[in-house]
């Protein structure tokens, strides 16, 4: 920008109120601060934020300015999006000046907008910069945010002052799912914030958006603040949030599926002195504006919910199905069906996706359960947690692999990408509920919880401290298909009280689980404050893992017709965490056959199908499996929609080790196309499916 462009132009000379006084002087300190979170990129300490103008006078201090990367007059950060700078000036004097962001000066690099901060309202001398004429006394000049988009008022900020209340300005860019097909400024949004209305006295909610962003002119800013009452927050406390998509992208997302919240503090400083502040922008999902473009690829989805009929929780003859919700939105309108294959006994789905490769996908299973199962008049009616309607709506899967947090997977833009299974094995399970892990008789298990931890800030500094032989804490179980298991009318009804009657922290209790349940017992601790009716729940983690405890019930041993569990089991020691911390255990070994006949130590110890060799294959492939026992053996190659290929083994056979050939033809000896199989056993009650692929 040319000297000569600068003086065609012009701006209102305006006096701007000092924050304090002291007595005149020949030349007097003057302090300009700048917040740059409405500047469209990311400036850090180590960027520039450079005043250039024009000056009528001379500087004392002997400082230059001028219109280009040669002005002296370089803010410094004081911290996140603000910056500042001090200079000397003479009473009266006059200046001219607009703010220019960058990465670097010498080369001169500016950010995406050119770097210039736009224009303000012209004044009687037609100039759009800032100007500033100096008083007689020291001055601090209000805050100025840096602008870089239309024509505004020198004194512009991005929300309005109202009194006797906060302000937060919210910014988010939404170019990286423009770029990725996932969202459509012109026909997807306005974008939102929801989060925890406990913190913000209503304003902002998780069920509803009731913070709307507007789009800042043709670019991918959306921006808007939340107007909350000052006398109605608590100073030091967080406030956790995401963004939100009303009107999403058939693709794209409506949350964000970030695991952490975001999230601020009401500082003691925002709630009694400056009363606004602004969240430096985010990209929504934290997915940047990336070159790759999008390309196709399907996903296959596997989910085994064998656990879930065993407990007589799921009934697909009845209308009983499974979802996945996440990939497409997590409500019901988007979710996924999956479709039941009887050959692999498991739910499946084919999905086609459109997606930068790369991109981390998040989703969870979701029982869609028949109508008839809150219908007292129905013979499939649950009871206990399952009443009426709305309960249905608690069909989410809290997956022990994840610590019940959402599941994820990388994006590889292939023609079918398989998911890689729980606890190392081919298929996921829901809830990562294995079909061996059921409990058949009822079973005492002692929860051991050592709460020291909670009773100590550095440990525990969000919440009320737990007072050691004085608040009570109890083990509340946290899923409703376990909890369901138990007959409890209500989550506040799974509780199981803990006791410390030794007085060394480590609290104790007894549950006694009914049949049929799962050996996997996810659970949360909730213990009482000095405040009565105010309890703390270690549940307030986001939906990473971590946000569960899990602790499993192991068999006291494996027989080849499977695992036997104790009907009493005492839980390893864990220690109160915070939210998002909470541990989970690794699951017992269910397969691996711990009684075995003394006389047949030669013989395998388990049931067992071993990955095919070599895999990927051209033109055969050798499958090896094992028996801890005589049986009848039936292996299947079936292809990806669950139709027969070929059988490999169809006869009784005694317990050993064996193997067979696959050659890569079908029943009527014709060569198969490449693609993926599976190759299925079963002997018995023993069952495994292996996943393999033929290269042509």
């Amino acid at each position: 920008m040319t000297l000569l462009r600068k003086l065609s132009v012009s701006a209102l000379a305006v006096l701007l109120v000092c924050a304090f006084t002291v007595p005149a002087f020949s030349q007097v300190n003057v302090t300009f601060r700048v917040n740059t979170a409405t500047a469209n990129d990311t400036l850090n300490p180590s960027h520039f934020l450079q005043m250039r103008g024009q000056h009528t006078g001379t500087f004392p201090g002997g400082e230059n300015i001028s219109w280009d990367n040669a002005s002296d007059l370089v803010l410094s950060n004081d911290g996140g999006d603000y910056w500042s700078l001090t200079i000397q000036m003479s009473p009266q004097d006059t200046l001219y000046y607009k703010y220019w962001a960058g990465f670097s000066l010498d080369p001169e690099r500016s950010i995406s907008s050119g770097g210039w901060e736009f224009g303000f309202v012209k004044g009687p001398l037609d100039w759009d910069t800032r100007t500033f004429i100096c008083p007689d006394t020291d001055t601090t000049l209000a805050m100025a945010y840096f602008h870089d988009d239309g024509t505004v008022e020198q004194l512009w900020r991005p929300f309005e002052v109202k009194e006797d209340t906060v302000a937060i300005w919210f910014r988010v860019n939404m170019d990286g799912l423009t770029k990725k097909q996932q969202f459509d400024p012109a026909a997807n949004g306005p974008v939102g914030i929801r989060g925890d209305g406990g913190t913000s006295a209503g304003a902002i909610d998780w069920g509803a958006t009731k913070v709307l962003l507007a789009r800042e002119g043709d670019s991918g800013f959306w921006s808007g603040a939340a107007y909350i009452p000052a006398d109605s927050l608590t100073a030091d406390v967080k406030q956790p949030y995401k963004f939100y998509v009303e009107n999403k992208h058939a693709d794209g997302p409506d949350w964000e599926s970030i695991a952490d919240n975001r999230e601020f503090v009401y500082s003691t400083e925002l709630l009694t002195m400056t009363m606004d502040t602004t969240l430096a922008w985010q990209w929504f999902n934290n997915e940047p504006l990336v070159n790759e473009d999008p390309v196709d690829g399907n996903v296959v989805f596997r989910v085994n919910i064998e656990a879930l009929e065993k407990t007589g929780l799921f009934d697909r003859t009845i209308g009983d199905s499974i979802q996945i919700r996440g990939p497409k939105g997590w409500d019901d309108a988007t979710a996924l069906r999956m479709d039941f294959n009887p050959v692999l006994n498991e739910y499946t789905v084919n999905t086609p996706f459109k997606r930068v490769v790369g991109d981390n996908i998040t989703y969870k299973y979701f029982i869609k359960w028949d109508s008839s199962r809150v219908d007292p008049a129905s013979p499939n009616y649950f009871g206990g947690l399952f009443t009426e309607a709305a309960d249905l709506d608690n069909g989410w899967e809290e997956p022990g692999i994840t610590g019940g947090g959402n599941r994820e997977f990388k994006f590889e833009g292939v023609a079918q990408q398989f998911l890689a299974g729980d606890f190392d094995r081919d298929n996921q399970y829901f809830d990562s509920l294995l079909p061996e892990g059921v409990l058949t008789e009822e079973t005492t298990v002692t929860f051991n919880i050592n709460m020291a931890p909670a009773a100590d800030v550095t440990t525990n500094p969000d919440f009320e401290l737990f007072r050691l032989g004085t608040d009570s804490v109890w083990v509340e179980l946290n899923t409703p298909p376990l909890a369901q298991t138990q007959g409890f009318a209500s989550m506040d009804d799974a509780r199981y009280l803990l006791l410390d009657p030794d007085g060394d922290g480590i609290y104790s209790g007894d549950a006694v689980l009914k049949a049929p349940t799962f050996i996997a017992i996810n659970y949360i601790l909730v213990y009482s404050t000095a405040d009565a009716g105010t309890y703390v729940r270690n549940d307030n983690g986001p939906v990473a893992p971590g946000r569960r405890y899990y602790q499993f019930v192991p068999p006291y041993e494996v027989t080849a017709d499977g695992p036997n569990f104790p009907t009493a089991f005492n839980f390893a020691t864990f220690d109160w965490k915070n939210g998002g911390e909470l541990t989970v255990e690794d699951p017992p070994d269910l397969t691996t056959i711990s009684a075995v006949n003394s006389g047949n130590d030669l013989l395998p110890a388990r049931f067992a199908l071993e990955q095919n060799y070599p895999n990927p294959f051209n033109p055969s492939t050798t499958v090896k499996y094992s028996l801890a026992k005589t049986s009848d053996v039936r292996i299947n190659v079936y292809n990806s929609l669950g139709q027969l290929v070929k059988v490999l083994v169809d006869q009784k056979q005694d317990a050993g080790s064996f193997e067979v050939t696959w050659t890569g033809r079908d029943v009527a000896g014709r060569i198969a196309s490449s693609g993926i199989y599976f190759v299925k056993m079963t002997a018995g009650d023993f069952k495994s499916i292996k996943k393999m692929t033929l290269l042509k």
